[in-house]
């Protein structure tokens, strides 16, 4: 078998995990990798900048030419496209006629957040678009799509894992992500309460610096990777599963990440959490005051927290939430195997 995988593939990227499970499952004769990280790393700052948020410009033109020179008009077994968002429409249809599976896949909102025509324009000649957005399916299907597959979000068994005992656990709450208001909002209010609070993420300047004097209140930087980052979520009895609002997000990375790194998961409830795990594997909160009172009352009771965090860790396994298994019902589904 020949794969040809098209994504990011520098080292901590879901996309070049992606692409190392995939080689692992289908061991094939060949497996080249056209890295777009090295364009986009050439292109300089500005234009990067500008084709990051347009999909538009120099950035465009660098990554196309360069899948092309790569892709070197070839025949493939398998083609894997990668969050394909700043390639060209004709790039992509020069693959379709060279192998008779194109495959898309991105853990990204491609409709309601990360537009991009070039995208839109390539759906009709992939033969499966996969998605982790449920409230994407049907836009994906009056895009053109030919074929639409769902897969939860999921964790790396081999970097989310239990780097503290529950007993070696601090009480305080973790949270990894970015600022939005209604998070500001949360954050705030458990600060304020006495709760203490790890945080790294962008766009916390105005929390950071409200709080910078409080000693219930630590922040680790803009970015935390790789196994830093399972052993800061691993160090916190309780970490925090908060979804994003600018889009209709009903889970995430952390959803799993969280449980797999022996850590109990506080989630906003919605319909797609009550579906992913049983009540008594998890917790959910509604309101930044049932947030507070349930972190109270499970901080005050360590061997109800650790029968939870017990539970919640199991289930990321036992479901198949981890990427291997998610990779070999992907690629099962596809036909693949």
């Amino acid at each position: 078998m020949r794969i040809l995988y098209v994504g990011r593939y520098e080292d901590g990227s879901t996309s070049k995990m992606r692409g190392e499970y995939l080689k692992r499952l289908l061991q094939p004769a060949i497996f080249k990798v056209v890295n777009i990280s090295i364009p986009l790393e050439n292109t300089f700052p500005f234009w990067r900048s500008i084709g990051w948020r347009y999909k538009w410009g120099p950035l465009i033109k660098q990554i196309s030419d360069f899948v092309d020179a790569e892709f070197n008009n070839e025949n493939y077994d398998l083609i894997w496209v990668d969050k394909g968002l700043f390639i060209k429409p004709e790039i992509i249809e020069k693959m379709r006629k060279k192998t008779p599976k194109l495959i898309h896949f991105t853990p990204d909102p491609a409709f309601l957040f990360h537009q991009s025509k070039l995208f839109f324009n390539s759906i009709k000649y992939y033969d499966c678009c996969v998605t982790t957005k449920t409230f994407e399916i049907e836009l994906y299907k009056k895009a053109g799509a030919q074929n639409v597959i769902f897969c939860t979000q999921g964790f790396d068994p081999e970097i989310h894992t239990p780097e503290y005992s529950f007993e070696e656990k601090e009480k305080s709450i973790v949270f990894i992500g970015h600022a939005e208001p209604e998070r500001f909002e949360l954050i705030s209010h458990l600060i304020e309460n006495g709760i203490s609070i790890h945080l790294a993420g962008i766009k916390w300047e105005k929390l950071i610096k409200k709080y910078k004097h409080k000693n219930n209140f630590y922040f680790h930087g803009k970015g935390v990777y790789k196994h830093e980052y399972a052993r800061l979520i691993s160090h916190s009895a309780i970490g925090l599963g908060l979804m994003s609002k600018w889009i209709p997000e009903k889970h995430t990375t952390r959803t799993f990440e969280i449980p797999a790194c022996g850590t109990c998961l506080f989630s906003e409830q919605n319909e797609e959490i009550d579906m992913l795990f049983n009540e008594d594997e998890i917790v959910r909160f509604k309101t930044k005051e049932d947030l507070l009172e349930k972190i109270e009352m499970l901080l005050a009771k360590p061997q109800l927290l650790k029968s939870i965090t017990d539970a919640g860790y199991k289930k990321v396994y036992s479901a198949g939430y981890d990427y291997p298994t998610i990779m070999k019902t992907l690629v099962q589904k596809i036909g693949l195997l």
